[in-house]
């Protein structure tokens, strides 16, 4: 089914009844993930890199109805891990951005951002994004703020300096 279906066809399919579909894009991200997962382990880099995205993009729909769990992180985790290895779209680059933050992993999705500020020339809507993201960190802890590998001082700084763009 996952691979006759096209990603937007299995969400519409589940955004269909206008209901709570946060598990259902769970399982749908899971369940992508693990083709990914054949697909690299059989050398189909091509086909695992498209699952790999895909299956971010399902918990990024995720997110977007609830706060994703921590026990789906380290599924999360290793999708992001993959997708470093490779050049991406800005748009899933916005993805995997979103998904280091939903990780706690503030120091990465710091570096997406950069990333994605130099590859779209500074734009608005990027700046914007990253002054929300600092924003809420700054909100955040000491003590989460350390765990994510991005001090309180290195967010003000950067924040600063996005707002100077």
């Amino acid at each position: 089914l996952l691979n006759t279906l096209s990603f937007e066809s299995a969400t519409e399919i589940i955004s269909r009844e206008n209901q709570y579909n946060f598990l259902k894009y769970i399982a749908l991200g899971e369940a992508l993930k693990l083709m990914g997962i054949v697909y690299f382990s059989i050398n189909e880099d091509s086909k695992g890199l498209y699952y790999y995205e895909k299956a971010s993009e399902a918990f990024f729909e995720a997110d977007a109805e609830e706060d994703i769990e921590s026990e789906y992180h380290k599924s999360i985790e290793i999708i992001l891990d993959k997708l470093s290895d490779y050049e991406l779209e800005i748009s899933y680059e916005k993805i995997i951005f979103r998904l280091y933050q939903i990780i706690g992993y503030y120091d990465k999705a710091e570096d997406m951002l950069f990333s994605i500020l130099k590859k779209t020339s500074n734009n608005k809507e990027i700046i914007d994004l990253g002054i929300n993201f600092y924003n809420a960190l700054l909100e955040k802890s000491d003590k989460e703020l350390e765990k994510g590998n991005l001090p309180r001082e290195e967010i003000a700084e950067s924040k600063h300096y996005i707002e100077e763009l």
